[in-house]
């Protein structure tokens, strides 16, 4: 009962985060093609550090230690995945063979999920810390571009 209540609840965050997510890449696709980049990424990081990806965080973490949940939200996973690829496709350079986006997307996803899981699990402190995005995201834009 306990975890069918949790991964009917994760199942609506992700389909929420998925349909926030095509909505909101609209603009990056209408983008002018040299904006289409950023526009990416701005996209993603807003998705990446909405309440709704920090639910998702805060359930994966507590399916580390229950090998029935883990094993239980498992399927969802590829599926958000899947969410924030297909976007990324949508606004892939013409002058990129296909394999070099998919390639270099993915390890911008990889940065953007760590940068933003650490601003979802860290403690807080007394005094802000620096905004670690806007240089996270230049690089990211570099790499993607190149």
């Amino acid at each position: 009962m306990r975890i069918d209540l949790i991964t009917t609840a994760l199942d609506e965050v992700g389909r929420r985060m998925a349909a926030e997510l095509h909505a909101a890449a609209a603009a990056a696709i209408a983008a002018r093609p040299q904006e289409r980049t950023p526009a990416l990424l701005d996209v993603l990081w807003t998705a990446f550090t909405s309440e709704l990806f920090a639910v998702w965080v805060k359930v994966w973490i507590a399916a580390v230690d229950d090998a029935e949940l883990y094993a239980a939200l498992a399927p969802f996973e590829p599926a958000l995945s899947a969410a924030f690829a297909a976007i990324a496709d949508d606004v892939a350079p013409e002058h990129l063979p296909r394999a070099e986006w998919t390639h270099r997307i993915a390890v911008a996803l990889d940065a953007m999920r760590g940068l933003a899981l650490t601003q979802t699990i860290q403690p807080r402190p007394a005094q802000p810390r620096r905004d670690a995005w806007p240089a996270t995201r230049a690089e990211l834009i570099a790499l993607l571009d190149r």
